[in-house]
């Protein structure tokens, strides 16, 4: 039998749909019995000219969810400017290691735009110990 995707990645949300401008609003992932994340980033065109990304928007770690998070300091998309933000609606990547002394998460940084769409999910893979779940509402596999 031919392996599917989900049969060894594990597919969560890592920032909800929105166009609000200001902190990037990041949810927890816990990345325990994973070695690698893969953090996709889309970026919708629908703002203005000046819609743009500053440079700090990244993965930050900790121990627990609770717990104070670090920036991961090569883990960091580049800054980019409103005329190429303006025009097209880009999918961006940061795919990383994990760490197992801080296996918590999360996506921070800022939109420099009102009017931005933006999203993101998180694709856990290169299972160490742990079968693959989703926390995604569907998935459909033919």
């Amino acid at each position: 039998m031919a392996k599917r995707l989900n049969d060894y990645v594990d597919a969560k949300v890592a920032v909800n749909a929105t166009s609000s401008s200001g902190a990037l609003v990041g949810i927890a992932v816990d990345t325990t019995g994973y070695s690698r994340a893969r953090f996709i980033f889309q970026f919708g065109s629908g703002a203005g000219e000046i819609a743009a990304l500053s440079g700090n928007i990244g993965v930050w770690k900790a121990t627990t969810s609770g717990a104070t998070y670090a920036s991961v300091p090569t883990a960091i998309l580049a800054a980019v400017t409103s005329g190429v933000m303006s025009a097209a609606k880009l999918a961006m990547v940061i795919d990383l290691p994990t760490d197992p002394d801080n296996e918590w998460l999360k996506v921070s940084g800022n939109i420099i735009s009102s009017m931005l769409f933006h999203a993101a999910v998180v694709e856990l893979y290169d299972g160490i110990n742990r079968p693959p779940t989703t926390s995604l509402q569907e998935l459909v596999t033919i």
